[in-house]
């Protein structure tokens, strides 16, 4: 058995991760060298031959032709034709989704080149893809993977995704749950309470919103609500891209929404700035050849957002999540019995992870509605998913379950060998504490 590793699939992009030397998970660079692979598949054909762009190429290529670039492409997986979701993407995107010709109901098709292919087709090159880069990386083949997906996510689109896993070339360990791969990141289990506890895992990324209330006991997670939503457009960065077309209409008299190319631009452009945002007090809407004027030359883009205009675009979405947060929450029977509301005391701590959960006013908002002392951030929330997918080989670790030599609250929960009969951390005997009946 070759290397296994962890993947997260991203709406917009996919973070993979290993388990590193010292017991810890890693995140693994693609050969580009970034952490983050955009989930993008572009076809061109130079020279009378026919390729395909996969990732970071995509991301750059697509601009010359938007019409052969697919992205996003989960939220089409194992989804049907005439499903509502498909219907409201093919209003979003710029490439083409059409009903397959072979008349069966299984998902729509995408085109690229011409040429039909299944959302698992494409799922597949962009895993494909990570495989590839993993094996670059360590140096060795790379053959199991657990793929983390969206907890809202339907068996079929489960299925979807294991299909494009075995397609491109891996065996599937699991089609894990992300707010559980995002627990074991955050290493909630490891922690020695002594009786069950509640976490909100609050997952956002630029299109999909995910709120899950886990029961916590030891090593053990049960997912007991999850609400969530998805978002074709973006929309975190599409409120930015509405409002340069609408400067541009403006200023300029001409439309950037009827151009594929422009429509490209500036969602690169904005989702540059709603990064720098996050650490900034302003930023630009940059895109120096954005799209023809009526003279015939190109109008140049430089748009400046503060910060205050940005959070007032997007507080009716940030606070759309927090209600669906609460309707999880109250879903999972953590009520008040004098309100009939949803009881936020009895949630123990909040995870936050995707991208955009790193937006300071969502994070504001979390903390006026939980308690500073709840919340759990890390630097790169992005990445959780994928490292708690790596960290889901648990059949291949013994987790200390000794008391921690210096938080005698905790637990060690160091993963040793599963042959080691003394832990390498804290040097006490390996004794499992029994874990509760499942009844």
């Amino acid at each position: 058995m070759g290397r296994r590793i962890g993947i997260d699939l991203g709406m917009t992009d996919s973070v993979m991760a290993v388990m590193g030397a010292e017991g810890r998970p890693i995140v693994l660079k693609n050969k580009e060298g970034k952490p983050l692979t955009p989930c993008m598949v572009s076809w061109r054909k130079r020279d009378g031959i026919e390729e395909f762009l996969i990732g970071e190429a995509a991301y750059d290529y697509c601009e010359s032709d938007p019409q052969n670039t697919i992205h996003p492409v989960r939220c089409l997986t194992g989804r049907r034709f005439s499903d509502a979701h498909v219907e409201e993407t093919r209003g979003q995107v710029q490439y083409d989704i059409v009903e397959p010709t072979d008349e069966t109901e299984d998902s729509p098709r995408v085109i690229l080149g011409g040429k039909e292919y299944s959302p698992t087709d494409i799922l597949a090159m962009i895993l494909r893809k990570l495989k590839e880069d993993a094996e670059f990386r360590l140096g060795e083949e790379v053959t199991h993977a657990v793929a983390s997906v969206p907890a809202h996510f339907s068996q079929t689109q489960r299925d979807a995704t294991r299909a494009a896993v075995l397609q491109a070339g891996l065996e599937v360990i699991r089609i894990l749950d992300e707010p559980i791969a995002v627990a074991l990141a955050y290493g909630i289990d490891s922690d020695y309470w002594g009786y069950p506890k509640s976490a909100l895992v609050y997952g956002l990324d630029g299109d999909t919103f995910d709120a899950s209330v886990l029961l916590v006991i030891d090593y053990v997670f049960a997912e007991t609500s999850i609400e969530g939503d998805i978002w074709p457009g973006g929309s975190f960065d599409q409120v930015l891209v509405d409002y340069a077309v609408e400067h541009v209409r403006q200023e300029y008299g001409t439309d950037p929404a009827s151009d594929r190319r422009a429509m490209i631009k500036l969602g690169k452009a904005a989702r540059n700035a709603r990064e720098a945002l996050c650490v900034s007090r302003a930023a630009n809407l940059i895109s120096p050849q954005l799209i023809l004027d009526y003279t015939g030359g190109f109008i140049a883009l430089d748009l400046e957002v503060t910060r205050s205009q940005y959070e007032e675009m997007i507080r009716p979405l940030a606070q759309k999540t927090l209600n669906l947060a609460e309707k999880a929450i109250k879903n999972a029977g953590l009520i008040n019995e004098d309100t009939g509301s949803p009881d936020l005391s009895q949630i123990d701590c909040v995870l936050m992870s995707g991208s955009v959960a790193r937006i300071p006013v969502i994070q504001h908002m979390i903390v006026e509605m939980f308690g500073e002392n709840k919340v759990m951030r890390t630097d790169n929330p992005e990445y959780v998913g994928a490292l708690g997918a790596a960290l889901f080989h648990q059949e291949d670790f013994l987790f200390c379950p000794n008391r921690d030599p210096d938080e005698p609250t905790k637990k060690c929960g160091y993963p040793n060998s599963p042959e080691a009969t003394i832990c390498a951390r804290c040097g006490e005997i390996l004794v499992p504490i029994p874990l509760p009946d499942s009844e």
